[in-house]
């Protein structure tokens, strides 16, 4: 698993109101915390997105699981997960279609 690249799940449930789970996994480095959510529902994608930040607390490497419960319109669309700059050592991510989500 690569630091901050997130691995994810997403759960639909169809009944009203209609819910999108978005479960993830997460190894953070030493020195390293998330911080957030900030979620964006302005459009077909729905954005989740955490911040990375130092932290001298964090004497080691950990994997940390995360779960967040979206509103959803029952519409298809894509959920995206950033972690940090979104990239390279500085961050990750990962996108899933509401369609290919289990059902909750």
């Amino acid at each position: 698993m690569n630091d901050l690249k997130p691995y994810s799940y997403l759960y639909k449930n169809t009944a009203e109101p209609a819910k999108l789970r978005l479960c993830f996994v997460v190894k953070v480095p030493a020195g390293k915390s998330l911080t957030g959510p900030t979620i964006n529902t302005a459009s077909s994608v729905i954005t989740v997105t955490y911040a990375v930040v130092s932290d001298a607390n964090q004497p080691r490497d950990r994997q940390e699981e995360y779960e967040n419960e979206l509103n959803w319109n029952g519409n298809a669309c894509n959920v995206k997960v950033v972690v940090g700059d979104g990239s390279g050592s500085g961050g990750g991510t990962i996108a899933i279609a509401s369609q290919d989500a289990e059902e909750d």
